[in-house]
Parts: C-alpha cells; sequence; structure tokens
C-alpha cells in the first residue's frame, strides 16, 4: 500500500486526539503511525489504540519527535500554541507536511507557519468543519450584497474549559466580513464559555427592516476529524505553501 499517508497525531489523549485516531482507523487511505502526548508520562511506550478504546494498533505513545524522522508524511497538531514551533522546526527539517487545528496563535507563531510555509505544505484553518467553510462562503455573498448597510454582529460559544476568546473561528468571520466589506465598520464578538458545548456561531446582519442570521452548529467533534482527514488526503500532493479548508474544498 504505498499510497498510504502516514500520520503522527499529537496530543493523542486529549478530545481531538482520541477522536482522530479512531476516526483514521476507519480510513483505508490513511495509517497512524505516531502518537505523541505532552503528558501522561506514565503511559509513555504504551499502545495508543488499547489505551483510547481497549483494541491494540501496535502504535506506542511518544513523548517528542526525536528518531521518528521516518514514521510520517503528515502531521495533525490540535494542542496548544505553544508547541507549534517544535513541531514547524521539526517538520522543515525532514519535509514533512502539517495540518494545523490549533488556535490562539500570537503574531511570533504566526510567522513561524508562514515562513514553513515556504518549505512545506501546511494546512492551517481555526475551523475543519466542512459546513462552517460553507458558512464562510455564505458571508462572502451576503456581505457583497448589503454588508455596508448592515449592522453585523458576530455571537459564538463554546465550553467552559476552552481558552482562546474570542474563538479562531469567530476571528476568521470577522476578516471574511471586512475583506468583502473593505472598510473599517466596527463588527462586535460576543464570546460565551458554558457547559460543554462543542461551537456554535451565530452572524447577525440587521438591514432596512429586516434581521437575516447565518448559523452554524456543531453537534460533536467529528466533523472536525473528518475534515483534518480530507486535508490530509487533499494536502499529500502538495509540494508546499499555506493553504486552508477553503482551498482543500476547493470553494472560489
Amino acid at each position: 500500500m504505498t499510497n498510504t499517508i502516514k500520520i503522527a497525531i499529537s496530543g493523542a489523549l486529549g478530545r481531538m486526539g482520541s477522536i482522530l485516531i479512531q476516526e483514521i482507523e476507519k480510513n483505508k487511505n490513511l495509517k497512524l503511525t505516531v502518537a505523541l502526548t505532552q503528558h501522561h508520562d506514565d503511559l509513555i511506550g504504551e499502545d495508543v489504540g488499547k489505551i483510547i478504546n481497549g483494541k491494540e494498533n501496535y502504535v506506542k505513545l511518544s513523548k517528542n519527535l526525536k528518531s521518528k524522522n521516518s514514521d510520517f508524511d503528515i502531521l495533525i497538531d490540535f494542542t496548544h500554541p505553544k508547541n507549534i514551533s517544535e513541531y514547524i522546526q521539526y517538520c522543515t527539517l525532514y519535509n514533512k507536511k502539517i495540518i494545523i487545528g490549533t488556535t490562539g496563535f500570537n503574531t511570533i507563531e504566526k510567522n513561524i507557519i508562514q515562513n514553513a510555509a515556504k518549505k512545506i505544505g501546511i494546512v492551517l484553518s481555526y475551523n475543519f468543519s466542512i459546513g462552517m467553510n460553507i458558512v464562510y462562503k455564505l458571508l462572502q455573498q451576503t456581505t457583497k450584497i448589503i454588508g455596508k448597510n448592515s449592522d453585523i454582529a458576530i455571537i459564538e460559544t463554546h465550553h467552559n474549559k476552552k481558552l482562546d476568546k474570542p474563538s479562531g473561528t469567530a476571528i476568521t468571520i470577522k476578516e471574511v466580513i471586512q475583506k468583502n466589506i473593505q472598510d473599517d465598520k466596527k463588527i462586535e464578538i460576543s464570546s460565551l464559555r458554558m457547559g460543554n458545548i462543542t461551537g456554535d456561531h451565530t452572524i447577525i446582519y440587521t438591514h432596512a427592516g429586516e434581521r437575516i442570521e447565518i448559523t452554524h452548529r456543531a453537534q460533536n467533534r467529528t466533523i472536525f476529524a473528518h475534515g483534518a482527514i480530507q486535508a490530509a488526503c487533499w494536502l499529500k500532493n502538495q509540494h508546499k505553501g499555506l493553504f486552508n479548508m477553503q482551498d482543500v474544498l476547493e470553494i472560489i
């Protein structure tokens, strides 16, 4: 199976990492070869499949990427901004590609990613949901038609353990709207952190006596795993460059 894409997962025991590993096992085009954790020192060297769902997959849990340079094609990272420098350095050195679903990067970290994309293929998205990326397209069209003459607001709600506020998705929504208005219209973002909500985003346009609301609700995190897996299959054929899910889905 020479066309099989070998995948490394960071944060393998986290919420997204565990889901990604289970979904990768269902995909005949992908093979998990590296599983990383920055925590759980007592589990290093244990079979990650057995830890997650009680079924061996013969991939041992690792602390870092040292000596793993021949074991994967694409790293999928949904962990924490502090890890990106290490992962980018490694992937650039060994010509590996990377999919980034982490949010909350500062300017320095964003520059690290942009510079690395001159050498390797990177898909960076704050939301890998296919539905949300369709919403971005709807926002482009709606904003071009009524954006200049509307009051616009964004409301986003996530679980109470989410660290960044506003969400990366809400920031992207605002950027999409502003790009298609091309002025400095004030767009407020309201952020709520409640319970175990996976992710809700509502965009409101009030215009000439009527209101338009565009809402996306994530029912579970599996949708983000599906998007990341689709991105991995697409990124395999890209040599270098910084891409997003709009590129993966070929949404123009």
